[in-house]
């Protein structure tokens, strides 16, 4: 059986991501690539055009690996709470299956200082994440779940608190240990803008 186009390029990027962890992006070549999806140099040039061009797309790869459901229409029906304690099991989740997908955010910070390219695609992924938190904690309010408080100072707060988890990844790497961080993480800002028995 054929394996669909948008699959196969899901296999490229999946296993660039792992190669630009381990050696980092001037060190990797897609010969590396190639050889760990085990593809021929020609199938990754059908599909991208350069390494920059891998690299660049697994901006929004990465997005689809550590948030996977957080565009999933079910969560309309969910209250904000819930949406934000659902969204801290979903990262550890990913954290036990892949990652290698919380150490290439080192990768892709490291990159941005030097590729301006690089650095604008970032931006915009983390304008968007910041956008979506605050979606929730907005959410939240109206449905009487959080208090008035500054949903933009709060949704940096949450981006901040889950990219912590980049650092344990490197250092810390106890599963349990990222487990205890996220829920208790989510828990204390849940804490400080609930209404009381919520």
């Amino acid at each position: 059986m054929k394996m669909a186009k948008v699959d196969r390029k899901f296999q490229i990027l999946d296993g660039a991501m792992e190669i630009f962890v381990q050696k980092g992006y001037s060190n990797t070549t897609i010969n590396d690539i190639a050889g760990r999806v085990s593809l021929s140099k020609g199938a990754i040039y059908h599909h991208f055009s350069s390494k920059k061009e891998i690299f660049m797309s697994l901006i929004a790869h990465w997005e689809t690996l550590t948030f996977p459901d957080f565009y999933d229409k079910k969560i309309v029906n969910r209250g904000a709470i819930k949406t934000l304690e659902h969204f801290a099991d979903s990262i550890v989740d990913v954290y036990n299956k892949r990652k290698y997908v919380f150490l290439a955010e080192s990768e892709f910070l490291s990159l941005a200082n030097q590729d301006k390219d690089f650095k604008k695609e970032l931006e915009k992924l983390y304008e968007k994440l910041l956008n979506l938190f605050d979606l929730v904690i907005n959410k939240g309010i109206r449905l009487g779940e959080f208090k008035e408080n500054d949903s933009e100072n709060t949704s940096l707060l949450l981006l901040s608190g889950f990219q912590t988890i980049n650092w344990m990844s490197l250092f810390r790497s106890e599963p349990k240990q990222i487990k205890f961080y996220i829920n208790n993480f989510i828990a204390v800002i849940i804490d400080n803008i609930k209404v009381e028995n919520k």
